[in-house]
């Protein structure tokens, strides 16, 4: 089932880089690889916050307090790939679809750009505060106080992911 999961995902992503404004954009390899690595990386760190969410919201206190760390910081690791390729990907999508520069801050499609470049900031803000602070925290010390901070932190950025994917869908509908 994992191999046949991976695949449809792999399918899905490989087919925004086929379709819409990616196939209209120069250069051609930038328009088709960048919506595929920018969906795939966006996916996984969105995937990933959702799952921790899930498994720090259905977990009892104990739980959160002993192991909320070491789940923190494997996701981390995925999590700064993630985001670090969706970044990239990102920039070159915008520099496909953008004329100039100017256009950020001048057109419908600029204004959303920067909405979600703002919510996805916060985003990484948090994630940070999350690597630098709670994790090392929660190694140190196995706290609850400290295992709910990362549990409501977490719901928090599903909440946030969300809204990204919602400018995301605005970007799209703009760029048609």
């Amino acid at each position: 089932p994992g191999a046949v999961m991976l695949l449809g995902v792999g399918a899905i992503a490989v087919s925004f880089g086929l379709i819409g404004h990616a196939t209209t954009g120069e250069p051609r390899i930038v328009a088709v690889t960048a919506p595929v690595a920018h969906t795939l990386a966006a996916g996984i760190w969105g995937g990933g916050v959702l799952g921790l969410a899930t498994v720090l919201t259905h977990r009892r206190r104990r739980f959160i307090a002993l192991h909320a760390a070491v789940l923190a910081a494997r996701f981390s690791v995925l999590a700064t790939g993630g985001i670090l390729v969706a970044a990239a990907a990102g920039v070159a999508l915008a520099a496909v679809r953008l004329d100039a520069v100017g256009e950020l801050w001048t057109t419908p499609y600029g204004y959303a750009l920067l909405a979600k470049v703002a919510v996805v900031g916060v985003l990484a803000a948090i994630g940070a505060h999350n690597h630098f602070v709670i994790v090392p925290t929660l190694r140190r010390i196995p706290d609850h106080v400290v295992g709910l901070r990362l549990r409501w932190l977490a719901v928090i950025e599903v909440t946030l992911v969300a809204i990204v994917v919602a400018a995301t869908s605005v970007l799209v509908s703009l760029a048609g």
